[in-house]
């Protein structure tokens, strides 16, 4: 089997999977055992199909090159980055979206991704950079090797500070956040003073007040097998948000529970509750749910914002004539 250092975090599609086994790089059973594999840890398929040694990653590399029409990219041939390509990409992004900036001009952007499929990787970071942003393939372990060289190595604790230097301007925010009527029952100890740590707070703290000032519907809070995803819904779409390290996924799985009135003990059933914030001088209800899932629970809170509700008739785009009229 070959070394599970040369893994992609690729989310193969199964048309793409369909043509693997049309072109014989990959046999019908072996895909059939990576997709039950997959049901159970819930660990990305192209990743699984190489763990297991189904398929080479440089052959699955060259085929997703051709089938996707994303040119192929060995960084360790490119020889040095500069200085400025790097700095256009948060050390933080770099990591989380397993991506690696390699050239740079004036108005166009070039990154190396392990992931073709995932087409928001690129929006994001255009709308973050403001240049055109170009992706190439490239292996997952060039990429974290690429990281180990050109940006520091950070610990926990200093991903967490870079993650609240982000959400500077919901600072202020979350430092006035407060819950309405918190009352709990005690459950595990470690979990219970786990979650009410200063940090574990704050990282929860920022996530609601992040997700109230930008209006969103929704905050989906979801564990992978190595890392935390944190998403936003705005106006119905799904948008990526910066994540605290994988380690803290216990504490503010519970730290939501506390402050939900949940059994922070319970991690087999399903629990659904309510909390109250206050936030800038308004009531911000919110709903949560949590769902055991094999990486770690999943959490989904409803925020129902009723100040976003109170609009007029011309925040509803009644045009002056039509007013008259009305």
């Amino acid at each position: 089997m070959p070394s599970t250092s040369h893994v992609i975090s690729l989310g193969l599609s199964r048309r793409l999977t369909d043509f693997l086994v049309e072109e014989n790089l990959l046999s019908a059973d072996n895909l059939q055992e990576a997709l039950d594999a997959q049901k159970k840890g819930g660990e990305k398929l192209g990743s699984l199909l190489i763990e297991k040694g189904f398929i080479e990653e440089e052959k699955l590399l060259q085929f997703l090159a051709e089938k996707t029409g994303i040119s192929y990219v060995s960084l360790a041939d490119i020889g040095e980055i500069s200085e400025e390509a790097i700095a256009a990409v948060p050390e933080s992004i770099a990591r989380q979206k397993m991506l690696m900036p390699f050239n740079k001009t004036k108005d166009r952007l070039t990154v190396a991704i392990a992931d073709p499929l995932d087409v928001m990787i690129l929006d994001d970071l255009k709308m973050q950079t403001g240049c055109d942003v170009v992706g190439c393939l490239a292996s997952e372990a060039e990429i974290t090797a690429a990281h180990e060289k050109y940006y520091k190595q950070a610990t926990s604790q200093e991903a967490l500070e870079d993650i609240v230097k982000q959400q500077s301007d919901n600072e202020a925010a979350a430092d006035e956040l407060e819950q309405v009527e918190e009352k709990f029952d005690k459950g595990e100890p470690g979990l219970e003073k786990a979650a009410e740590d200063a940090p574990v707070i704050k990282m929860v703290n920022l996530i609601i007040a992040g997700a109230v000032k930008a209006r969103a519907s929704d905050i989906h809070i979801e564990a992978y097998s190595k890392d935390l995803r944190i998403r936003y819904r705005i106006d119905g779409v799904l948008h990526e948000q910066p994540s605290p390290p994988k380690k803290f996924h216990a504490a503010i799985c519970a730290r939501v529970k506390i402050m939900s009135n949940l059994n922070i003990a319970e991690r087999r059933v399903p629990q659904d509750g309510r909390m109250r914030i206050k936030m800038e001088g308004k009531e911000v209800d919110m709903r949560v749910s949590v769902l055991p899932c094999a990486p770690g629970e999943k959490i989904v809170t409803r925020i129902l914002d009723s100040s976003g509700l109170k609009v007029n008739m011309t925040q509803l785009g009644f045009e002056p004539e039509a007013m008259a009229v009305f």
